[in-house]
């Protein structure tokens, strides 16, 4: 049996935060009816390393998911496994760093959409890492800021982007 792997470049092409974004409204549409089902974030300790898994069925799309990741000295590495619950086989391991990216600018997208003043002009991002990166990229092509605050404590440094 041949498994798919994609790693963080093919990722990288294939997806987008708008993509993202649209799957993640379908996939809590089916959470909230039933339609998707998800488990908790678990995570083992060991001297300075965690590993941590979390994983969901999605029954519309035939599809499950595990995301496994280890931590070590504060560095992150992802996987995902994808499973066909129609035929019941594995489909597809994905290298998820940049799943990761994406899928939390995504999300944030989609709250600031339900949340946020529509006319909002000013943007403040606490983290300018590659989670708050990503973060400002995607809301700034959901909305029109003139200006970015941006404070980031690992760099101790604050500062104001007029666009």
């Amino acid at each position: 049996m041949n498994i798919d792997f994609y790693g963080d470049p093919e990722v990288a092409i294939l997806l987008n935060y708008s993509d993202v974004r649209q799957t993640l409204e379908q996939v809590f549409q089916d959470l909230a009816s039933g339609g998707a089902s998800v488990f908790p974030r678990h995570r083992a300790n060991c001297g300075d390393v965690k590993l941590s898994a979390m994983g969901g069925i999605w029954e519309s799309r035939h599809v499950a998911g595990i995301k496994a990741y280890t931590t070590v000295q504060g560095h992150f590495s992802f996987l995902i496994s994808l499973f066909d619950t129609k035929a019941n086989k594995p489909l597809a391991v994905l290298q998820a760093n940049e799943i990761t990216r994406l899928r939390t600018a995504a999300l944030a997208t989609l709250v600031a959409s339900r949340s946020a003043h529509q006319g909002a002009k000013k943007l403040a991002l606490i983290g300018a890492g590659v989670q708050g990166s990503a973060i400002a990229e995607a809301l700034g092509d959901c909305f029109n800021f003139g200006q970015v605050c941006v404070a980031d404590p690992v760099l101790n440094h604050v500062a104001a982007i007029q666009l």
